[in-house]
């Protein structure tokens, strides 16, 4: 029985064969109509390849993209090249998540340039649809390059694709475009909710409150019934903000936004679960652990000890996937937080309780040190060593 993959090379054979025919080479206009075509179908295959497999399919589409672009363009033929300068920019973008460095950076901005001179042709006015995935797409690399780059660039490029989201969204509504819009909503949440941590407190704020926003729209349609996945990833989304924004409150406040981001990562642990999605259960585990630490530390003693057993759990729920050699620094992260809450729990634990709390802290210090060495990872090294000497202090205070 013939796979998916077989029928895609099978295709792919088909086209190349069709482009050595004489009609088709004496017909520049097929030709590239052929070569979009065969664009298209080596990024299907590439899609379940990996390692220089995928990146050898997806080097030839951005080639064969690049090609047929410059052959509308010299022909006049302003349609075909709009549409082919996205299917570029998108081609550009997809090979930089598999290039690191300059070569990274280097096509993720070569993808910004052609998605603008596909927005050149395709405007809000003639071309809406094209008009709106024009402009979703360059939001997505310009949050992509964003990573990459550091204060004013990075803020800059922040905004730069909350404006292309908010674009894409004047045509994407609720009502016409539901996925579209979920997932632009989403979109625009993630690149709120980075812009936000680059600014001052008030401005901070109100970006973390419009991330809520944008997150709770994309939640309108992507319902666990429906889009399960998505549902999970926008719910862990929503958890960060929540968690982010309870950070700058105190009292009553803090204490619901904390109790709002625990309910959404516990939403997105109802899809997320071990088997399934290993390491996405993991990453909403350890965020679902930090929350509950935070939410302990404002709470009576006895709530205190009831939110930090469940942060624990969370933590060592996390460590089954992030394993110390499949996922070495996620491991160290998780171990440190892990120390912390140990810590915090043994400083209202009873004596016998107390030393064993301690010892178990120590031991997820020493584990998260081994990989956050001095060399490598200096301002990790740094935090954690201090957590191991206040837990140290704190062992010498009880020894007398």
């Amino acid at each position: 029985m013939e796979t998916r993959k077989d029928l895609l090379q099978a295709n792919i054979n088909d086209l190349e064969e069709m482009l050595k025919s004489k009609e088709v080479q004496e017909d520049p206009y097929e030709q590239a109509r052929i070569k979009g075509q065969l664009a298209s179908t080596l990024f299907e295959f590439s899609e379940l390849l990996e390692g220089n497999e995928k990146r050898k399919h997806l080097e030839e589409r951005k080639e064969i993209l690049t090609e047929n672009a410059k052959y509308y363009k010299s022909q006049g033929f302003i349609l075909d090249g709009a549409a082919t300068q996205n299917d570029l920019g998108n081609a550009l973008s997809d090979l930089a998540e598999m290039l690191e460095g300059e070569q990274k950076r280097d096509h993720f901005k070569q993808a910004i340039q052609v998605y603008g001179a596909a927005l050149e042709v395709y405007t809000l006015k003639d071309f809406p649809t094209q008009y709106a995935t024009t402009q979703n797409n360059l939001g997505t690399a310009l949050s992509d390059l964003a990573e990459m780059l550091e204060g004013e660039q990075k803020r800059d490029h922040l905004n730069q694709a909350i404006l292309a989201y908010r674009a894409a969204l004047e045509v994407y509504s609720l009502k016409d475009f539901p996925t579209q819009y979920a997932a632009t909503q989403n979109n625009l949440g993630v690149a709120l909710r980075d812009l936000a941590g680059m600014l001052e407190v008030e401005n901070r704020r109100d970006h973390l409150n419009q991330a809520i926003e944008a997150y709770r729209a994309a939640l309108e349609v992507r319902t666990r019934k429906d889009f399960p996945t998505h549902y999970a990833a926008t719910q862990n989304n929503l958890g960060n903000a929540l968690w982010d924004l309870a950070m700058m409150f105190k009292g009553d406040e803090r204490k619901d936004h904390l109790n709002q981001a625990i309910l959404a990562y516990r939403a997105a642990l109802e899809v997320r679960i071990r088997n399934d999605y290993p390491t996405d259960y993991a990453m909403t585990q350890n965020n679902l652990g930090n929350a509950l630490r935070d939410l302990a530390g404002i709470l009576e003693e006895e709530q205190r000890k009831d939110y930090l057993n469940q942060a624990i759990q969370a933590y060592r729920a996390a460590l089954e996937v992030r394993t110390r050699k499949d996922f070495p620094t996620d491991y160290a992260m998780t171990q440190n937080n892990l120390g912390l809450a140990l810590k915090d729990l043994a400083e209202i634990s009873e004596l016998e309780e107390k030393k064993r709390l301690i010892k178990e802290a120590k031991a997820c210090y020493l584990e998260a040190l081994s990989i956050y060495t001095e060399k490598h990872f200096p301002h990790d090294h740094k935090g954690v060593k201090g957590n191991l000497e206040s837990l140290e202090r704190m062992e010498k205070d009880l020894m007398g």
